[in-house]
């Protein structure tokens, strides 16, 4: 984390994340949400990692992603928070490892994400 902070240092760093930051939070919180585009993701094989203690953004975000992208995996860490690779990096390893050796890798298919898109336009 500190050497994120560092990196702000940097005035164009500085500048790139203020402008980032300001496109996506605003006085009431997050204004992106991106929810309504997650079952795009069950074109591409996902894995999310999650720690059940972020307090950063909590893990019924990465339950509800889950819950919203079909055939997408989630593995919860327990005790991890905001960087569950630095709290479980064994964990985290083996949980990639074993995805990536059990996990067929998607292959582009254009014809298959328009037919998801119009397949959700239709059923909403």
């Amino acid at each position: 984390m500190m050497s994120g902070f560092a990196s702000l240092q940097d005035i164009e760093a500085r500048r790139a994340f203020v402008h980032t930051a300001r496109s996506v939070i605003d006085t009431g919180g997050q204004r992106v949400d991106a929810t309504d585009k997650l079952y795009l993701a069950q074109a591409v094989p996902t894995l999310i990692v999650w720690g059940d203690r972020d307090p950063i953004i909590p893990v019924r975000h990465g339950i509800r992603a889950h819950e919203n992208m079909p055939g997408s995996r989630l593995a919860i860490f327990a005790g991890a928070g905001h960087f569950p690779h630095h709290d479980d990096p064994v964990g985290v390893a083996t949980t990639i490892t074993q995805f990536v050796a059990t996990t067929q890798p998607a292959a582009p298919d254009e014809d298959r994400l328009r037919r998801l898109v119009v397949e959700h336009s239709a059923a909403a």
